[in-house]
Parts: structure tokens; C-alpha cells; sequence
């Protein structure tokens, strides 16, 4: 059992709420990463056989997170962002392609599909937010050109949880690919990657995971 005030020393006075934006750390994740940067002072990269086996054990934990085949399936990048801009710019893009997207989604999951402009690639962002079936608006939003969709778990400002099963049906039914950006609900709410079945799923542990950002 964790005895959470152990676990978060923090001001009494304080009510933290805000892990939307960056999550406390736990005591055990502070002396971690205190401890490794010890290590490294002290002895250099002399455990760095024993660091890959922390990250294999990393990758293996958030692939039981998500339900996600194996640890394979995972990758450990610098951030969101970074992820995202893997995919956009990692797919074989024709021309006239187009990404169906959420008007008004957190900037790091509009910006990269914009910037694919330049490689004849439509980002058309939908105002799904303003209808009464958001996730219906994007559906209808797809069309024969349709190469992937990009979404968030969870609207970063609203706070509107997309029903992510439709949205992947929806997807599957027209053969276009999945793009999530899961940063605002991964760690509270669950991701089951095995049901879902998108094609890319990015999240940052700062949040909800409340890992170092």
C-alpha cells in the first residue's frame, strides 16, 4: 500500500488539481532521478547496460499500460511533440493526401499537420467542438482523400472526452489511419490500444503520469 502523503510531501495549504498541465512528482521519483544523476557524476556511463534495462522495462510497463502487443511497440522519444512530427513526417504523403483534424486542438497537434502544406498535403480542421456530435462532425469530415486522422484523447481546454471507439471504427470502415494524442488522459482515464486499434498513439508522462516532463 502507498501512503500518499509520504509520497507527496507538499505544502499543506496546497490543493493540488492541475495535472493537465504538469503533475507533482512523487518522493520515490525525485530520489530516482537524484540517484541516477549520482551515478552518472560519480561513475560516468559505467551502468549503461543496466540503463537500457531500465528503459526495456519501461517500455514493457507502458505497453501494459495501453495494452499494447509487447514492448517492441513502444517508443521512448523527448516528448509529444516529437512523436507527432515522427509520424507526419515519416509517412509516404502523395499529393492532394489530406488529414481530417480537431479546430482548436492543442497547438502541437495542428502545427505538424500544417506544416505539410509544403508536401501538397491538406490539413482540414474540423469545428467539431461547436457540434452537437463532435465525433459524428469528424466522421463526416472524411472523404476519399482522407489519409489519417489526428485527435485527442481529451480536449485539452474543454475537457471533452471523444469517444475514441467510434472515431476508430469510423477509420478502419474508410481505411484511413489513426493518429492520438493521449497526454490529457493517459494515467486517469484508460487507453485500451488492443480495442481502440490506432495507428499511432503519443502521450507525455508529465500529466496524469506524474513522471519527470
Amino acid at each position: 500500500m502507498i501512503y500518499l502523503p509520504a509520497e507527496f510531501p507538499q505544502n499543506p495549504e496546497l490543493c493540488y488539481l492541475n495535472h493537465a498541465a504538469v503533475g507533482p512528482w512523487p518522493k520515490r521519483t525525485a530520489q530516482t532521478v537524484a540517484n541516477f544523476a549520482q551515478q552518472n557524476m560519480v561513475e560516468g556511463a559505467t551502468h549503461y547496460p543496466e540503463w537500457l534495462e531500465v528503459e526495456r522495462r519501461l517500455r514493457a510497463r507502458l505497453a501494459r499500460l495501453i495494452n499494447a502487443p509487447s514492448g517492441d511497440d513502444i517508443a521512448l522519444v523527448k516528448n509529444t511533440s516529437e512523436g507527432l512530427s515522427i509520424v507526419s513526417q515519416g509517412l509516404d504523403w502523395r499529393d492532394g493526401d489530406e488529414v481530417v483534424g480537431l479546430r482548436g486542438d492543442f497547438c502541437s497537434n495542428e502545427m505538424v499537420w500544417q506544416a505539410l502544406d509544403v508536401r501538397g498535403v491538406r490539413y482540414q480542421a474540423v469545428d467539431a467542438l461547436a457540434s452537437d456530435d463532435p465525433e459524428g462532425a469528424l466522421i463526416a469530415a472524411i472523404g476519399e482523400r482522407t489519409r489519417l486522422m489526428a485527435i485527442s484523447t481529451v480536449h485539452f481546454a474543454t475537457g471533452y472526452r471523444f469517444d475514441m471507439q467510434r472515431l476508430a471504427d469510423a477509420c478502419r470502415e474508410h481505411g484511413v489511419l489513426l493518429s492520438v494524442d493521449a497526454i490529457q488522459s493517459l494515467g486517469a482515464a484508460t487507453f485500451d490500444l488492443a480495442q481502440v486499434d490506432a495507428d499511432f498513439v503519443m502521450a507525455g508522462g508529465h500529466k496524469w503520469l506524474l513522471s519527470p516532463e
